[in-house]
């Protein structure tokens, strides 16, 4: 049975297949798209519509459905496209169909795929479970760390039976205990396996976000993330044509400001490079207040943080503040190959997501509310993500309006 639905499923992703051998043009003038809410999932006290806190992942569907693991429940919920709560899949256990631990989810048009450690499983969008199949339970070292491509953190399979797999990283960090800045040496490989998980080759290198200032104020040890960094952003596509790699590195001259955009196939050669000219915009002091406003701070007592002009003296100290902002801040990639770019942090109420092709190609742009992270996109639907002030979190489903 399992044989047959591998089979069903490679037939299905080589239907949708496009050939590899895309160029890139010179994008066009940015059309500025409209957006209309069509759904918003997510409750302080519904269980049908509470979602977990950590993890969570979203899935547009072949009918509009919106698919969000669970993974604090070891469950995937499926909502209709206005929201309503359908039915869940899976559930805590060890059994056919059960999950030890949910790390992953994708689609194969209505077939969905879910990844444990040690284990992927696949159901119908109407939760039939369809069968698994066991990864090996090997473990690589690479530059002196190990990782876990049978534990993987994304693994998404491709049309000739390998897959694509971000592995687990089996190395705890230990968090600063003194004040100054840590970077971190840990680096991640994205994987071409075969379809067991053993490994075939290296794609690309990920370099995480992982610069963290450590700082006192009345007495307390406070740590965050450095914002305004301008590492590469790496990221799998959800359709399997490859990594997407975006350079965003702080402009030399503001006459020759590009930041470049990149698809590398999951044999690691390069299918385009797409240079995307932008105007450097300068940081002001009201920028940096509002970034640092939602930067995430870890601290002893999880209500308590240290005040935002401590933060700024800090980083501007630590020489961390650039003059211009960095161009793109974050990255999500559609199940329809788009590319999802956040630009520019600021002090502005909205900030702009421009999109671009699978080609590399600007098509648009949106702006939204700086709170929101766009998570799943597929042809005119866009999924986004926002917490609300007791970190409740919720799913806000938008329909793009190109005309």
């Amino acid at each position: 049975m399992v044989r047959l639905q591998v089979f069903i499923i490679l037939v299905i992703l080589c239907s949708g297949c496009e050939s590899s051998d895309r160029g890139a043009t010179d994008p066009p003038d940015r059309v500025e798209w409209s957006t209309e809410v069509e759904a918003r999932i997510g409750s302080v006290d519904d269980p049908d519509q509470s979602l977990s806190p950590q993890g969570l992942q979203v899935l547009i569907g072949p009918n509009e459905e919106v698919v969000v693991s669970q993974p604090m429940d070891a469950t995937v919920r499926i909502f209709d496209g206005e929201g309503r709560f359908q039915r869940t899949i899976g559930g805590r256990g060890e059994g056919p169909g059960e999950f030890s631990g949910l790390t992953h989810i994708g689609l194969f048009g209505d077939t969905l795929y879910a990844n444990e450690p040690g284990r992927i499983s696949f159901f119908r969008l109407e939760g039939q479970f369809l069968g698994a199949r066991t990864l090996l339970s090997d473990v690589i070292r690479l530059e002196g760390a190990t990782y876990a491509p049978f534990a993987p953190q994304k693994f998404i399979p491709l049309q000739d039976g390998t897959a694509m797999v971000e592995p687990g990283v089996m190395v705890a960090a230990s968090p600063p205990d003194s004040p100054g800045v840590t970077e971190g040496s840990l680096r991640t490989p994205l994987l071409h396996t075969d379809s067991l998980s053993a490994v075939l080759d290296t794609i690309v290198w990920a370099h995480p976000e992982d610069v963290t200032l450590s700082m006192t104020e009345g007495g307390d040890l406070f740590s965050f993330l450095v914002p305004f960094r301008d590492r590469p952003l790496v990221e799998m596509a959800p359709d399997g044509s490859g990594v997407v790699v975006v350079d965003r590195s702080l402009p030399t001259s503001p006459d020759e400001a590009t930041y470049q955009v990149s698809l590398l196939g999951p044999d690691g050669d390069t299918v385009f490079v797409q240079d995307v000219p932008y105007a450097p915009r300068g940081l002001d002091d009201q920028d940096v207040r509002q970034v640092l406003e939602r930067t995430e701070v870890l601290s002893r007592d999880p209500d308590d943080r240290p005040s935002v002009s401590a933060m700024a003296r800090e980083l501007e100290s630590a020489g961390l503040i650039p003059e211009t902002a960095v161009s793109v801040t974050a990255l999500a990639i559609g199940q329809d190959g788009s590319n999802w770019l956040r630009r520019e942090e600021s002090s502005q109420d909205s900030v702009v997501w421009e999109v671009l092709d699978g080609r590399g190609v600007r098509q648009g742009s949106v702006a939204l509310p700086p709170e929101q992270r766009v998570v799943a996109a597929k042809d005119n639907r866009v999924a986004v993500l926002e917490q609300d002030e007791l970190d409740v979190p919720y799913v806000v489903l938008y329909r793009i309006i190109k005309d």
